[in-house]
């Protein structure tokens, strides 16, 4: 019975890999053309801010 907390570590480990990886691919669905895009944006918007 020693083991059990091992083996709960690796499961854990093994799922914190999995949810990381998910996350990742839901952030890689934007292409570098439309982030840039959105990065000019936000800093026009930004800059509209500090010029009021």
């Amino acid at each position: 019975m020693r083991n059990a907390g091992g083996n709960q570590r690796e499961t854990d480990r093994a799922k914190a890999a999995k949810k990381q990886a998910a996350l990742n691919k839901s952030k890689a669905k934007e292409s570098n053309t439309s982030l840039a895009k959105r990065k000019e944006a936000d800093a026009e918007i930004l800059r509209a801010k500090q010029k009021a």
